[in-house]
């Protein structure tokens, strides 16, 4: 590597770095915003109009109920394996 490589290497090195610190301070891009909801303020709750009207709440998607299935439904009992079991198959 040369004297020149050498500068320009040591240059792009400390610019790079330095910008690495601009990612993570206090106004940064990538800060940590994990404490943020204890420095929150409580806020007067959303006033809505009198002359707006309000719809009764209803599912986007809703799934009517009594709708016949061709599932089938099986009782399954599974026994879990015991010590002695498992070192058995330990040792194969």
């Amino acid at each position: 590597m040369s004297h020149r490589q050498l500068i320009l290497f040591v240059l792009g090195f400390t610019f790079v770095m330095a910008g690495c610190g601009s990612l993570q301070g206090s106004g940064a891009w990538f800060r940590d915003k994990s404490q943020d909801y204890h420095n929150a303020k409580v806020t007067a709750s959303i006033e809505v109009p009198d002359t707006f009207q309000l719809q009764a709440k209803q599912e986007d998607f809703p799934v009517p109920k009594n709708v016949p299935s061709n599932k089938k439904e099986y009782e399954v009992s599974v026994i879990p394996p015991t010590a002695p079991e498992l070192l058995k198959e330990g040792k194969s």
